[in-house]
């Protein structure tokens, strides 16, 4: 895998400053708006494939940091799934980041080897499920398509009951011909567990005790798939806005989560649009 390792070595710091501020600083309950997010150009989702016991992972995951440092438009998830995530009995790696939204993913996707992404859950060079040598240049391919839909995100967070109630707001500017899905994911950033790690310009190997889990996927507030939004064409000047809620898991740093929703094709599963926001403002 070719990297930028000087980027790399830039990015090892801020390791260690996040596992500083990992913790959530609230100490009173209140509610209050989250960050709202509003996608204008067109969003590029990639979704990771991985597991704490993945020892390319680590090297993979900050490729995915390097190309969304590269190129702002990119949204990241992280899907913690197949072997490699499958927690071990006690010890360093004990943690489950499995979800059953996950596990449906990477069955659907047929994830054979990890790392892998999907980008768009569009094809790329005959497949759908990527290596990472190629991740940057599908995300690239995405650089000329013009937005079709607008998406605006926002929410409130009760800290007391830890319920998030999020509004989205689908603003169609391109005529759609295809029936759209509306999907809508939770996912928590610096997470502070043990990493199998094989690259020791990355980290410690075999494994890094305190590793940083980036964009990690929770939960979804609508199924794996997301709910049908349109059930036909759609023309342009549309809007649609659709609520949801979810009480966090208390195991779950609200002020680490966000939610990440985007539409897709019905038919093909591509993601045409993606947003995402805080729960808690910094």
């Amino acid at each position: 895998m070719t990297m930028k390792f000087n980027y790399i070595k830039a990015f090892l710091p801020l390791l260690s400053l996040m596992m500083l501020y990992a913790c959530d600083k609230i100490e009173e309950p209140y509610a209050r708006d989250t960050t709202p997010g509003v996608s204008k150009g067109r969003k590029v989702l990639l979704e990771e494939y991985t597991g704490h016991k993945c020892p390319n992972c680590p090297e993979a995951s900050l490729l995915a940091h390097e190309i969304a440092h590269d190129y702002p438009e990119v949204i990241l998830i992280s899907i913690h799934a197949g072997n490699f995530a499958v927690p071990n009995p006690s010890g360093l790696f004990s943690s489950d980041f499995r979800t059953t939204v996950g596990d449906e993913l990477n069955a659907y996707f047929k994830v054979g080897a990890y790392p892998s992404a999907t980008v768009n859950r569009s094809g790329f060079q005959g497949n759908v499920t990527l290596a990472s040598s190629v991740w940057e240049q599908a995300v690239a391919s995405f650089q000329d398509f013009d937005p079709v839909a607008r998406l605006q995100l926002s929410g409130t967070y009760d800290t007391l009951s830890r319920q998030l109630d999020v509004t989205v707001k689908t603003d169609v500017i391109e005529n759609i011909l295809s029936p759209l899905q509306l999907v809508v994911y939770l996912t928590e950033d610096s997470i502070i567990r043990a990493q199998n790690n094989n690259n020791p310009e990355v980290g410690p190997t075999p494994y890094i005790t305190n590793y940083v889990h980036r964009h990690v996927l929770r939960a979804s507030f609508n199924g794996t798939f997301g709910a049908t939004l349109t059930t036909g064409p759609v023309g342009f000047g549309t809007s649609i806005s659709r609520n949801f809620s979810m009480v966090l898991d208390t195991a779950w740093n609200a002020g680490n989560c966000s939610y990440v929703a985007f539409i897709a094709d019905q038919t093909t599963q591509e993601v045409l649009q993606a947003e995402q926001a805080r729960v808690i403002l910094p």
